[in-house]
């Protein structure tokens, strides 16, 4: 059992000089981290009998130019399942909130609630180039439950691009591992989008990963 762990302005370093570097993406095989700050508690018995909470985690990585200013959250597990009341993110020009999540290991059940005021695609840029090209922020809010991986089942999905372009639905994925080929079944409860928006979303699948 860690009681209390706090780690101040640490740096971590990982590189396989092998691979190219990819300055300004993600790559898990060159990692710069400075200024990393930890501050968390836990009660671990085994992965059955957790409790665990993150108080405070910040860092920088340089390599992808990737800042957590704050990183929040909690977790419980007893039995098969782990369950989650708060995760909260703030990255680069993006915060997202999640306010509920369960998984179960064995049944492979899950639901999970999150929202974000607002999202920066550049930041999603860092860990995908297919959205590299679209400019403007956007907001979204999700309640997906009784999915079952790798089936997603979402109860209702918001999501808000710019200041022309949101769309309200709900339906299912029946396989989210592999989403280019699954069966997909949506009930859109309302669209708007202009044509420059229909245009730039459209380019995605056309964009290299």
């Amino acid at each position: 059992m860690a009681e209390d762990v706090e780690l101040k302005d640490g740096r971590l370093s990982y590189n396989i000089l092998s691979v190219p570097q990819t300055p300004g993406q993600f790559n898990a095989n060159h990692i710069d981290v400075r200024d990393l700050n930890f501050s968390g508690k836990a009660d671990f018995l085994s992965i059955e009998d957790m409790q665990a909470a993150v108080r405070l985690l910040s860092f920088t990585e340089n390599n992808a130019g990737i800042t957590i200013s704050d990183l929040k959250a909690d977790a419980l597990a007893k039995g098969e399942t782990i369950t989650s009341g708060k995760v909260i993110l703030a990255l680069n020009n993006t915060r997202i909130e999640v306010t509920g999540a369960r998984f179960n290991r064995k049944t492979k059940e899950f639901s999970v609630k999150a929202k974000s005021e607002q999202t920066d695609f550049k930041d999603v840029a860092i860990f995908s180039q297919r959205f590299a090209h679209l400019d403007k922020p956007f907001s979204f809010e999700v309640d997906a439950t009784g999915g079952q991986l790798p089936m997603a089942k979402i109860n209702s999905f918001s999501f808000h691009y710019g200041s022309g372009t949101q769309i309200k639905l709900s339906g299912s994925v029946a396989d989210f591992s592999n989403f280019n080929n699954s069966d997909i079944d949506l009930d859109i409860r309302s669209l708007e989008i202009t044509q420059d928006d229909l245009e730039a979303f459209i380019r995605i699948g056309g964009n290299s990963v």
